[in-house]
């Protein structure tokens, strides 16, 4: 008997909840919203996009110098610093990363484009130079070698200095020598009879 019981008040439960539940459904409403909008929040931290920057610039001299690259002493020190847990190890390089737009480096030869990354390398007197512009939000002009001579030491060399422009959308990428890029700018300030800034090749 204790068992029918049991039994029966299991199910005389299961019936009242069936009821409840009936109950609550009727008082909902149904209605039909055209432009749903769903709000979320969201936490974003940009404590390492410094190092993201960072590493990138070291990533590009290491594909355009070379191995040799690995045992410049810069190197080292950018590799250091990218690679760091602690927010503040790239703050001796944080002036050297900006707002795209206030960045002469890209804004005096190309317009920007909200979709493409820029880079390029250039030698100047007593070091080497990458240059990155990722989207049309952030810039940075580093130095990653204070010795150009271990990696130019004749004309020929001078095909070391690289551009890259990549289409974020269709992936698209122009990887080819800065020179070309150079002269591509300088026939159309002949054709169009103006100075820079262009659109970027792609």
């Amino acid at each position: 008997m204790a068992r029918v019981w049991r039994m029966t008040n299991v199910e005389n439960h299961a019936a009242a909840v069936g009821e409840e539940l009936e109950v609550e459904t009727n008082k909902c409403t149904e209605r039909t919203v055209q432009t749903p909008v769903i709000m979320k929040s969201l936490q974003v931290s940009f404590a390492y996009v410094n190092h993201a920057v960072l590493k990138i610039v070291y990533e590009l001299a290491f594909l355009w110098l070379g191995e040799a690259y690995l045992d410049d002493p810069l190197a080292a020190k950018l590799r250091a610093a990218a690679m760091s847990s602690d927010p503040d190890a790239v703050d001796p390089y944080a002036g050297n990363i900006f707002d795209a737009k206030d960045c002469v480096a890209f804004s005096n030869y190309w317009t920007p484009h909200g979709g493409h990354h820029i880079a390029y390398s250039s030698v100047l007197p007593g070091k080497i130079v990458v240059s990155i512009r990722l989207f049309d939000l952030y810039a940075a002009v580093i130095v990653v070698s204070e010795e150009p001579s271990r990696y130019f030491q004749s004309q020929a060399d001078m095909g070391k200095l690289k551009f890259l422009a990549i289409d974020s959308v269709s992936k698209k990428m122009i990887h080819t020598e800065f020179a070309e890029e150079r002269h591509r700018l300088a026939m159309m300030m002949t054709a169009e009879r103006r100075k820079p800034p262009f659109a970027d090749p792609l």
